[in-house]
């Protein structure tokens, strides 16, 4: 696998995932994640499976204007079906701040078509509690 099909594996699924977030569309960003897909979003609780992720996605109220913006991509392949990626997403919405958190993705093919198998967010502001 090339940088180039790299590239447009991580692009294509990132586009996918800021169309169906924007649409507030629940099913269809948990249809971008594999059967058994392991999930941190901006809660503490860990999801498992696309059920677990479309229900944390339809558990946020409507918003109006809602994106993401993906940026400072890095992706490496692991083999012919796996990809690490790691980026900045910067979330908004009308008259909410917006929130920039870190984002990592691994990415498998399953039957054919590329999902995110384990998706991790973390905050840019995080610090670790006094010890």
């Amino acid at each position: 696998m090339n940088e180039k099909n790299i590239n447009e594996v991580v692009s294509s699924l990132s586009k996918q995932w800021a169309e169906a977030f924007a649409r507030q569309d629940a099913e269809a960003i948990a249809a971008l994640y594999s059967s058994e897909a392991i999930f941190y979003g901006s809660t503490p609780e860990r999801r498992q499976g696309p059920q677990e992720i479309a229900a944390y996605f339809a558990a946020f109220p409507p918003t109006t204007g809602l994106m993401v913006e993906f940026s400072n991509a890095l992706a490496s392949p692991i083999s012919s079906d796996v990809i690490n990626m790691a980026c900045l997403a910067d979330f908004s919405a009308d008259k909410m701040p917006a929130q920039r958190v870190r984002l990592t993705w691994t990415l498998v093919k399953e039957n054919q078509d590329w999902k995110v198998s384990m998706h991790h967010a973390s905050p840019t502001d995080y610090r670790p509690p006094d010890q």
